[in-house]
This record gives C-alpha cells, sequence and structure tokens, in this order.
C-alpha cells in the first residue's frame, strides 16, 4: 500500500525576536559562531544567517523584518480574479 502524505504546516517564524536579536548581536560581535547560538536558542541557522548578513546594522530591526513573499500580481488583477 502507498504511503499516506501527512498535511504540511509550514513552520514560519516559531523563534522569538528577542531571541534573534541576541543571537545577531553575539554573531556580529564574534562571541559565537552561526552554528552555536542557533543550538542555544532554537532558531534555524538559515534565518540567522540570512539575517546577520542583511544590509540593516540593528539587530532589533534585522530581526523584527518580516518573512514574507512580495505579491506577483497587481492588486488590480487579483481583485479582478476574485470577483
Amino acid at each position: 500500500m502507498p504511503k499516506r502524505k501527512k498535511d504540511k504546516i509550514k513552520k514560519q517564524k516559531l523563534w522569538c525576536e528577542t531571541q534573534m536579536a541576541e543571537a545577531i548581536e553575539s554573531v556580529l560581535e564574534k562571541k559565537m559562531g552561526y552554528l552555536q547560538k542557533p543550538k542555544e536558542f532554537r532558531i534555524p541557522i538559515a534565518s540567522l544567517f540570512r539575517l546577520v548578513n542583511s544590509k540593516e546594522k540593528n539587530a532589533n530591526v534585522a530581526a523584527s523584518t518580516a518573512l514574507v513573499h512580495k505579491p506577483e500580481l497587481p492588486e488590480e488583477l487579483e481583485d479582478k480574479l476574485q470577483t
């Protein structure tokens, strides 16, 4: 019998902004590396790497950025498709 696929639940931004800000600051100050902090605070390595390398110099601002995709369609076309 074929295996049943489980419903995939997206796990987006399950980390706390204060923990991410602390992790960003410690990586920028070179107190800990990219691999030690995520294990300590249980935050994703990829998110930490992306936020450390972002253009934001302030850790709190970088940690509070939204992790959403920009819409590809213009709002007018989206409204037409919904009606």
